[in-house]
Order: structure tokens, then C-alpha cells, then sequence
């Protein structure tokens, strides 16, 4: 079983990098409130792609992930994160 490298992606990752592409090695995944965010043509086309080709997954974390979230980035002294 080959495990993919997981990476968490914000709105701004797909906005901001003109060039950026999805690796077929590699696993995406964005909050839906990430997704709605991604307004222009193509960086929604992009995504929309992605998705249907099964490279980005668009999963919302349960409370409890969120709760120790901010609970670790408050030890750590952390700012807060967008929604």
C-alpha cells in the first residue's frame, strides 16, 4: 500500500500561485469554506478538475479537531487562524 503525502491547502495557495499544479503523488485536501472562496474562472476550473480527477478532496474538520487545533496553537503561542 502506497501512502501519499497529505497536504492541507488554503484558498490562498491556489489564488496567489499562478503555476501551481496538483502532483498526482501527492493528496490535497481543502475545507469547504476554503473552497467557496475560490472565486476567479481559473483557479475554480483548477479546482474542479482536481476534484474530479480525485486529487483534492474537500473535507470540514469535526469540532473536536478544531477545539485541539486552536488548543495547541495557544501552547504554542501561535496567532489565531482564519476561518
Amino acid at each position: 500500500m502506497v501512502v501519499k503525502k497529505t497536504l492541507l491547502l488554503d484558498s490562498s495557495a491556489l489564488i496567489n500561485d499562478l503555476h501551481f499544479s496538483f502532483n498526482p503523488g501527492k493528496r490535497y485536501v481543502m475545507t469547504s469554506e476554503c473552497f467557496s472562496e475560490l472565486k476567479s474562472l481559473e483557479v475554480r476550473l483548477l479546482a474542479d478538475n482536481a476534484l474530479r480527477q480525485g486529487f483534492l478532496e474537500v473535507i470540514d474538520p469535526c469540532p473536536g479537531s478544531i477545539q485541539a487545533l486552536f488548543g495547541f496553537l495557544q501552547k504554542i503561542g501561535d496567532r489565531k487562524l482564519s476561518k
